[in-house]
């Protein structure tokens, strides 16, 4: 697949798969996303995108081994809470995974994955501009940081008979930020301290290796965790699921998660699922130890909980498909960006809250006839999210084909949202965050030239609407999103 855009965007992409005779079989994707981006705010700041990723597995009897390597580029646009052409961000991924499948006997069979993931940042925006600084040069700075995960896990499926499986499984995970240096372009190396001031401007970005302030941010973890499933039929038309968790991350918090599932189908058409789970998250590294110009870590943090109950009803016929999900989520501990002070110019983690959220979610999709269809999904939550996000919002999908032509229109529809602060700024130009409702409407027109070649023309926000995101970090809380953009793409298949 090859595509070009506005916007100086361009995008490849090729997929192979080969088997040999020995029964050893490989697979591989590359791809390459590359646009300057669109401009904002009166310096003219752009948001440009480059990306790269690369994958390989192979299979051979029961093994599985797989490789991936990915970067990503995100230069200019707002870095941290300021925008300037010369913020800076790099992220790198390489990942590994190693399987077997082992079939112990007609019943008993067992799954071993070991994994291993390596994460590079490095990124610096805008703190403050020369001008604010009353110097010559603005002031940068961001991590320089590594990441490196292993995974062990070991999952055993036993098939007692047709109405009754059960699976146990267990997993040791271990964690370490393995480099946690500073991107400036302002320090003083006889302090080992960042130091805004004219004489320790370094000439421009540069990494500054064993940097004090984010020692403690170099540490390991260790988790271990153990589980079980089972599924058990009590008749044709009702299913049961029962499940329990137990992780321990050493030196945080451990939690056990229990989840159960019912399902009954009442005939063909109409089938009901009632659900229960628990889950956690275990604070990470940057939320326990982050200290630098924007945020400050916070080592007491416990690990945020969620209980999610969900009532499922799922119909489908041969022309239309419906699901409803009414949900109920409830958060204890949560972990969350707060200000430390009140000029909203640091931020910390803190488990500031204990709260719920109930709402409903439907996704419908009607065959119209064998050359059109139509689908649509919406959600509503009862109570306004607890932090700033949409209370409702939806898409919808129509497509029709005729021979060789194919066509595509979506849109989604997000509600309004409007953020007061606690505090306001002492300006008067400030207005509060307010993001009016809006429609944002795309298109696609395809033609498929033969069997292996195929063209089509696709535009996103196709009217250029004009809408903002919000960041807690910025003065205002906007942050723009991409306006319209056009791409033609070709695909050829070999």
């Amino acid at each position: 697949m090859a595509a070009v855009g506005d916007n100086g965007m361009y995008q490849g992409a090729l997929s192979a798969h080969h088997t040999f005779e020995n029964g050893l079989s490989l697979q591989a994707n590359a791809s390459l996303y590359r646009d300057d981006g669109d401009e904002y705010f009166e310096a003219k700041v752009r948001d440009p995108i480059d990306g790269r990723f690369v994958e390989v597995e192979l299979n051979w009897e029961n093994w599985r081994f797989a490789i991936h390597n990915s970067e990503t580029r995100l230069d200019e646009f707002i870095n941290l809470s300021g925008e300037s052409k010369d913020n800076r961000h790099t992220s790198r991924n390489l990942g590994m995974q190693l399987e077997v499948k082992s079939s112990w006997s007609d019943s008993l069979s067992n799954t071993t994955r070991l994994e291993f993931i390596k994460h590079d940042i490095k990124s610096a925006g805008l703190i403050a501009s020369a001008e604010e600084l009353q110097l010559d040069h603005d002031f940068f700075v961001g991590p320089r940081w590594q990441s490196r995960d292993l995974t062990l896990n070991s999952e055993t499926v036993y098939g007692y008979n047709q109405s009754l499986n059960i699976i146990f499984g267990a997993e040791y995970s271990w964690e370490e930020q393995s480099r946690a240096d500073v991107y400036t372009n302002y320090y003083n190396p006889e302090t080992g301290q960042i130091f805004v001031d004219e004489p320790f401007y370094l000439g421009g970005l540069q990494v500054i290796s064993n940097h004090k302030p984010f020692e403690p941010l170099e540490a390991s973890f260790d988790s271990y965790a153990v589980y079980t499933q089972v599924k058990y039929t009590l008749t044709e038309s009702i299913t049961m699921f029962t499940g329990l968790r137990y992780d321990d991350v050493i030196d945080i918090d451990r939690k056990l998660s229990p989840r159960l599932a019912l399902i009954y189908q009442f005939n063909p058409v109409h089938t009901f699922k009632l659900q229960y789970g628990e889950a956690f998250r275990a604070p990470v590294s940057n939320e326990l130890h982050s200290n630098d110009e924007v945020t400050v870590g916070n080592p007491d943090l416990k690990a945020e909980y969620l209980k999610t109950t969900e009532l499922v009803w799922h119909a489908k016929n041969d022309n239309w498909q419906v699901d409803l999900v009414l949900f109920d989520n409830e958060l204890e501990d949560f972990i969350n960006l707060i200000p430390v002070d009140e000029a909203l110019s640091r931020f910390t983690f803190d488990n500031v809250f204990e709260t719920s959220m109930q709402g409903f979610e439907f996704s419908g999709t009607l065959h119209i006839n064998e050359s059109a269809w139509l689908s649509s999904t919406f959600t509503q939550y009862i109570d306004l999210p607890f932090n700033p996000s949409y209370k409702k919002f939806g898409s919808i999908v129509f497509n029709y084909s005729q021979g060789d032509m194919q066509y595509s229109v979506n849109g989604i529809w997000r509600d309004s949202i409007t953020v007061i602060p606690a505090v306001l700024p002492d300006d008067p130009e400030f207005s509060p965050y307010h993001q009016p409702s809006h429609w944002l409407f795309g298109a696609t027109i395809g033609w498929k030239i033969n069997d292996k070649q195929g063209v089509a023309l696709q535009v996103q926000n196709a009217f250029d609407k004009s809408t903002d995101a919000f960041d807690p970090r910025r003065y205002d809380g906007r942050v723009p999103q991409k306006g319209r953009q056009l791409r033609l793409r070709y695909t050829y298949e070999f």
